[in-house]
């Protein structure tokens, strides 16, 4: 174990720096990868107009909400005794498989319902797709983790912009409380128009 010192003043920011700028050769590859696949240039480069750019400010935003209700609910299942580890490790699989895939959807001007709708349809591929990262994040310690992430998440991105699941024959609803509870709390927060 590092002496907190040594954490605060070299780890801490250390990691920090290699964060954002993974986030930032994430999108460069991203770009490679869709440019691989011969396509127009991505979503952000194209000129949007003010109305697109507040939908897609108040999408994203509804986004956040959407995944920290899905992050919370998984903390819950975790407690649950005997089925519950299980359960929450798979509903990271399906996060971090998201995450894979949202480059190439976000490219494609997706919205989040179709995302999560695609998701859910092919609950199966999602879920092996995602269970290496899952599998990093559960059994190795946090630095350690993270540094596996950043190496293979670009391996994976790519993956993720060139592959095709097929559906599958049940729909398995993984949103459905997150989602929700992201509307329950968009109606509280945004004012509804008054009925005539």
């Amino acid at each position: 174990m590092l002496p907190p010192a040594l954490q605060i003043l070299w780890v801490y920011p250390a990691y920090s720096i290699s964060f954002i700028l993974s986030c930032l050769w994430y999108q460069e590859i991203a770009d490679c990868a869709l440019a691989m696949r011969s396509e127009e240039p991505s979503a952000k480069a194209r000129a949007i107009s003010f109305r697109q750019w507040t939908r897609l400010v108040a999408s994203e935003a509804y986004r956040a909400v959407l995944f920290l209700y899905f992050l919370l609910i998984t903390l819950f299942v975790g407690q649950i005794p005997f089925l519950g580890p299980t359960i929450s490790f798979f509903m990271l699989s399906w996060l971090n498989a998201f995450y894979c895939f949202e480059y190439r959807w976000l490219h494609d001007a997706w919205t989040i319902t179709r995302r999560t709708d695609h998701v859910e349809k092919r609950a199966a591929y999602f879920a092996g797709f995602g269970v290496t990262f899952a599998a990093v994040g559960a059994f190795l310690p946090y630095f350690v983790g993270a540094t596996l992430f950043a190496l293979a998440f670009p391996l994976l991105l790519v993956l993720g912009v060139q592959a095709h699941p097929r559906r599958s024959t049940v729909r398995l609803p993984i949103f459905a409380a997150p989602k929700w509870l992201a509307d329950l709390s968009t109606r509280l927060v945004v004012p509804q128009p008054a009925k005539r």
